[in-house]
């Protein structure tokens, strides 16, 4: 799976025709070479960008199959895989509460409640913790209304397009602390 973020370049439809038609990369600093295997399949994921100027540059990915993902808010999981090793030094994973998610989102719901402007004596200081949890629809919802582009116009975001995963968790590592 290669997620492929706005600040990608150009070059990287180079990399990719290599990689997946060619089958064979080589890195010409350190000699190392990474050949492919048959059984070796590639998913690219295409961060949404304004006016899909990513995908546009990338026109290596024109040429491939492509399929769109749309979000819901059905889809959005407020778990996450942790990895543990066991005794036998296996690796085992265990689902735990996204705590990233629910902080920021807590932080993002409190400050579209305008509740970070409204400062008195008898009002207690903010902490997400002290806050209970969100469900997965309005996540979703808070994600989608700080992800989304605007239009040119300054339409509202449903109506400039969706965003996509890799936003919202690039978006969540940035604002956790």
């Amino acid at each position: 799976h290669i997620d492929i973020g706005p600040t990608a370049t150009a070059e990287l439809n180079s990399l990719l025709f290599e990689l997946i038609v060619i089958g064979v990369v080589h890195d010409p600093k350190s000699g190392r070479v990474y050949t492919t295997s048959e059984r070796d399949c590639f998913f690219m994921e295409i961060a949404n960008s304004f006016r899909n100027a990513t995908l546009h540059r990338l026109y290596f990915c024109n040429m491939l199959p492509q399929m769109t993902i749309r979000m819901h808010k059905d889809d959005l999981d407020l778990y996450r895989y942790e990895p543990k090793e066991d005794e036998a030094g296996r690796i085992t994973f265990r689902l735990v509460p996204n705590y990233e998610m629910q902080f920021v989102c807590k932080y993002l719901k409190a400050f579209g409640e305008d509740k970070f402007l409204r400062f008195d004596g008898n009002t207690p200081d903010f902490h997400p913790d002290t806050e209970g949890d969100l469900t997965p629809a309005q996540c979703f919802g808070l994600l989608q209304r700080y992800c989304q582009e605007r239009g040119v116009s300054g339409a509202e975001p449903e109506a400039a397009g969706s965003a996509s995963f890799i936003l919202f968790s690039n978006f969540l590592r940035f604002l956790f602390p």
